[in-house]
């Protein structure tokens, strides 16, 4: 699942806790900007900025 993540960068760390958050329907608490911006693409729970 987390090699079909075009959208995402190729961190292998983000790419298998994006993969996590798809699988479980998690929402996705993080500080990481592109992980955030991958989050709101992605169409899912809109994600939470750890850093506000």
């Amino acid at each position: 699942m987390a090699s079909g993540l075009v959208a995402l960068h190729e961190d292998p760390a983000d790419r298998f806790i994006a993969a996590t958050t798809l699988r479980l329907g998690a929402g996705l608490v993080t500080s990481d900007q592109r992980l955030i911006a991958w989050a709101n693409l992605a169409g899912n729970a809109p994600p939470i900025d750890a850093r506000v």
